[in-house]
């Protein structure tokens, strides 16, 4: 008999509060190259660090993974941006267009500041405070992980340094018995549990 973990994640908040940022002119432009191409870095929340995509041996680590894929919004634009690692790690770098520069618009509301989501979410959208994404309602459980995709999380900065915080709660539990094949999650008090989320952060 054969035990398998599975994660599934559901909406627990809508607003994340991150540290404070502040407007800033960037001076270092060398992660703009000569193609266009654009390059940030992505780390997680320095206290829970749970927002990667692929959980590792010890049950606890949490890896980005070669080939990832984020949404960026800046201003009027967004773009896929896609992990250039080569191996899975706490940290990863991300390439894609932006021709979004910081301090274009200092003093406008959110105007030079850059907000990720993770994972890349083709319909996902940004208002200008908030992004509108998708927590999604049949999850295929992965052993030992979680699925792709079902794990999101957001990141703002006013650099090309990405920190991400956790949108999510999850859940992990054994399949002791062969032949199960589907696992349905009700709320005891009819809270949501997923669906569209619109979610902005608070400092």
């Amino acid at each position: 008999m054969n035990c398998k973990f599975v994660d599934l994640l559901f909406a627990a908040v809508t607003t994340v509060a991150v540290s404070a940022c502040t407007l800033t002119q960037m001076e270092d432009i060398g992660y703009v190259e000569e193609d266009g191409l654009v390059t940030v870095t992505a780390t997680a929340e320095p206290d829970g660090g749970d927002v990667r995509t692929s959980l590792q041996p010890d049950g606890s680590t949490i890896y980005w993974n070669p080939g990832d894929e984020i949404k960026l919004f800046a201003e009027e634009e967004s773009a896929k941006f896609t992990s250039v690692n080569t191996v899975s790690g706490m940290t990863a770098k991300f390439k894609g267009m932006l021709s979004f520069a910081f301090g274009s618009n200092e003093g406008g509301d959110g105007s030079t500041y850059l907000w990720s989501l993770n994972p890349y979410q083709e319909d996902a959208s940004f208002d200008g405070s908030a992004i509108t994404a998708t927590v999604p309602t049949v999850q295929e459980g992965v052993p030992g992980s979680f699925g792709k995709g079902t794990f999101p999380s957001i990141a703002k900065s006013d650099s090309w340094n990405l920190t991400y915080y956790n949108l999510c709660g999850g859940l992990k539990f054994n399949l002791k018995h062969a032949g199960i094949n589907k696992v349905i999650l009700k709320s005891n008090g009819g809270e949501t549990l997923s669906g569209q989320v619109k979610i902005g952060v608070d400092g």
